[in-house]
Order: structure tokens, then C-alpha cells, then sequence
């Protein structure tokens, strides 16, 4: 809902109109996050421009949340929390190595498998 995030869905919304592919999976610590209406306007909008969405509940985290972006099977971007107590600092950072590619290509097909399509 920020100023960089519509850029950002603007620019998928036209990578969808050249016929890309865009898959995400939301991870949430509980099924109430789910529901919440915040959430569920952001799923909606995301749907309706095309992006193919799963839902995944996984409890509570142990330590940091990797956040990924896999750009072509040959990029991808990736953001941690620097603690979890300080929810505005993130380490950003650009991945290129083909074995880390793999590997979080394998990522988020399990998460993909593990998740389920919105109601």
C-alpha cells in the first residue's frame, strides 16, 4: 500500500500484459492474519491483476523471515530482518550464484505445494 509497492504492482501489472508469469506465496504466523481486511484487499487487488496467489499458515517463526523474489530463474532478491525486534531495519541483497538460485527455486516450489489458493 506504499508509494514503491504500486510502482512495483504497476510494473508486474505490465509484465503480466507481455504474458509473464507472477506467482507469490503470502506466509502468515496465523489463520487470523488471513482474515484480516487489510490483507484480504491486498489479495483481491493482486488476483484481479492476474498474479497467481497461494496462502500459507506456518506459525510463528524461529529467528529471521527470509523475503524472496525470484526474477527469471536468475535473480533473485532477498530481505531479512536484521532482528526481530526492530521490524524497520532489513538486510537487502541481490543473489546471482546459480546453486543459491536453485536453491530457492526448490524453496518456493515446496512452498508453493504447501500452500493454497485464496477464497
Amino acid at each position: 500500500m506504499t508509494d514503491l509497492a504500486s510502482r512495483y504492482l504497476d510494473l508486474q501489472r505490465v509484465a503480466l500484459r507481455r504474458g509473464v508469469d507472477i506467482k507469490r506465496v503470502f506466509i502468515f504466523e496465523s489463520p487470523e492474519l488471513v482474515e484480516t481486511e487489510l490483507v484480504q484487499r491486498i489479495i483481491a487487488y493482486q488476483r484481479n491483476i492476474g498474479i497467481d496467489i497461494r496462502l500459507l499458515v506456518a506459525g510463528p517463526a524461529n529467528g529471521t523471515i527470509a523475503d524472496f523474489v525470484l526474477f527469471d530463474g536468475e535473480i533473485s532478491h532477498e530481505t531479512a530482518p536484521v532482528t526481530r525486534q526492530d521490524y524497520g531495519a532489513l538486510i537487502t541483497r541481490l543473489v546471482l550464484s546459480p546453486e543459491a538460485i536453485q536453491n530457492r527455486t526448490i524453496q518456493f516450489q515446496a512452498l508453493w505445494q504447501l500452500g493454497v489458493g485464496p477464497s
